[in-house]
């Protein structure tokens, strides 16, 4: 695949970790390799050398770079702090791309599974629409629970996804999105939230191959064993 010139990426690297025990999980190895690392790899041959950004906890941004030069030496990949909540990550991320930029990518590190297909397929819808992001439709049944987590009611999952990463949008629409979202000290929990709220008209993009985001302790185990049988057959990109 050839880099293009309008493409950012940014990969947010920023959450607490603390459903997965403490230690920050992207620093867990898959096949010996750190989680975070898969996706920049896969990533890196859709823009250009100076279009993509790391968004990690100000500690931590050392023990990063030192990751990355350690597995990826070629790559000069921007890595810059995040912030308070998950809007002022992503803006600063977003403040660090080229002028040139006009569509950016926003990839979840947790999600080491994710291709660069199905990024450039997005990128294709988020040039049709205003943008567009990764998902697929929901298959188990879904129960709505009341405070005592009984069952109040069976949800229709007809019209119901779930969603992923990596989302694509139009970089200018994005940022004030986000101004927007900073300014009404709103935060959301994912890029494609903070611009339904504007009105923009986003599109979902299905792609059959598993998405896994690491989560809980041995999720890393299940991606190994999704890696492995893909190193030995099927190609990732």
């Amino acid at each position: 695949m050839s880099a293009m010139s309008d493409l950012g990426i940014v990969i947010a690297a920023g959450g607490s970790s603390s459903r997965y025990g403490g230690a920050n999980k992207l620093f867990d190895k898959i096949d010996g390799i750190p989680v975070f690392i898969f996706s920049i790899a896969d990533f890196a041959c859709l823009c250009l050398p100076d279009s993509m950004v790391l968004v990690t906890p100000e500690a931590e941004i050392e023990e990063f770079r030192r990751y990355l030069n350690q597995y990826l030496p070629h790559l000069d990949i921007k890595v810059v702090p995040g912030g308070p909540t998950r809007c002022h990550s992503v803006r600063n991320g977003l403040n660090a791309l080229p002028e040139r930029i006009e569509y950016v990518a926003i990839h979840d590190a947790a999600r080491p599974l994710a291709t660069a297909e199905i990024l450039k397929k997005c990128l294709e819808e988020a040039r049709k629409y205003d943008g567009a992001i990764a998902g697929r439709p929901l298959t188990d049944t879904i129960k709505k629970t009341s405070s005592d987590q009984t069952i109040a009611a069976t949800v229709c999952r007809a019209d119901l996804w779930g969603v992923e990463t990596p989302q694509v949008f139009q970089l200018n629409k994005l940022r004030k999105a986000y101004d927007a979202a900073i300014d009404n000290e709103i935060n959301y929990t994912d890029d494609a939230g903070v611009m339904e709220a504007c009105g923009y008209k986003l599109k979902l993009v299905h792609f059959p191959q598993s998405n896994l985001k690491i989560t809980w302790p041995g999720d890393t185990s299940v991606a190994e064993a999704i890696i492995r049988h893909q190193r030995s057959g099927i190609c990732r990109n």
